[in-house]
């Protein structure tokens, strides 16, 4: 069955590492918006691939994409953008498999992306701290506040927060014109 999200159809990235323990919660979460959901395996050495596997026997939207080796996270978003785009989705969604995302909120990131406004949105856990931020320890929400601040002086744009969360949405068309093959692999993914 196909939601398709205001004439689009929507792509979920899961780029995953050793994530057995919340993949399934994750899974479980996707909501009906989303048309497909590519779990992209980046070199687990735990049960993550199995526990996708076995998803997929009941959630036909769920597909495991495997990385031999560990690449990174941003790598396995790459991988995750590149198959979407392949297989005709307007829009892919990254969350990670940790279930820290709150994908009820989802269409807020399609939203402006629809409206044809901008080709990218990102999420903001400090906006809705009773979901994004439960369970954060204080030393990685004092380290995600830093890296924002040293974010805005070095970029100019004081409006951006959060800049360490992967909760994001693309455009086919944004994915189609970056050169991947000069992205960063590992923990996040900013340009050469």
């Amino acid at each position: 069955k196909r939601s398709v999200y205001k004439g689009n159809k929507i792509a979920l990235v899961i780029p995953a590492h050793n994530e057995e323990r919340l993949m399934r919660d994750t899974l479980k979460g996707v909501p009906e918006t989303i048309d497909r959901v590519y779990v992209v395996d980046d070199g687990s050495q735990d049960k993550t691939a199995d526990i996708v596997r076995k998803y997929a026997d009941i959630d036909p939207r769920v597909e495991l994409i495997q990385h031999e080796q560990n690449k990174g996270v941003g790598a396995a978003i790459v991988t995750g953008y590149l198959q979407s785009s392949a297989d005709d989705y307007e829009i892919a969604v990254v969350v990670g498999g940790d279930n820290q995302m709150p994908l009820e909120v989802v269409e807020d990131l399609l939203e402006p992306i629809a409206r044809g406004e901008v080709d990218y949105t990102k999420g903001n856990r400090f906006l809705m701290p009773s979901v994004g931020l439960e369970g954060m320890p204080w030393t990685r929400f004092i380290g995600n506040a830093i890296i924002s601040i040293m974010t805005k002086m070095a970029s100019g744009y004081y409006k951006i927060y959060d800049v360490v969360d992967g909760y994001t949405a693309i455009t086919r068309r944004a994915i189609d014109l970056i050169d991947w093959g000069k992205a960063w692999k590992g923990y996040g993914y900013p340009m050469d």
